[in-house]
């Protein structure tokens, strides 16, 4: 993990696919349900290793970006504003041009500064 932090080297997860391919193993908080703040995403990111989040195959596993990011919010207890940062640093490791990187980072910006920041969510 030490390596992959120098050479930041971008994960993307999706808490959902983990549990349902059997990724991983998790012992059940209540009612079956994953202790998410025991997620390899979770701990990755504790160690501070660059970590996004994503839907994998939204059909197949019943999921969708927003629930993905609920479950790290509410789940994993991470901070609105860290996930935010996360979609944008995201956005710099994804394979498109600059330009195209740029356009959507400031989408995501956008979205915070209008949206979020000013409907008190």
């Amino acid at each position: 993990m030490e390596k992959m932090k120098h050479l930041n080297i971008h994960f993307e997860g999706c808490p959902t696919s983990s549990v349902r391919t059997g990724a991983w193993k998790y012992t059940p908080l209540k009612l079956g349900e994953p202790d998410w703040s025991q997620h390899p995403c979770k701990k990755m990111i504790d160690y501070g290793l660059q970590v996004g989040f994503n839907s994998d195959d939204p059909e197949v596993f019943r999921t969708s970006l927003t629930r993905e990011l609920k479950i790290a919010a509410i789940e994993m207890g991470l901070e609105r504003e860290f996930l935010i940062q996360q979609m944008i640093n995201s956005l710099d490791f994804a394979f498109l041009s600059q330009e195209e990187k740029i356009q959507l980072q400031q989408k995501v910006k956008k979205f915070q500064t209008e949206i979020i920041e000013n409907s008190h969510l």
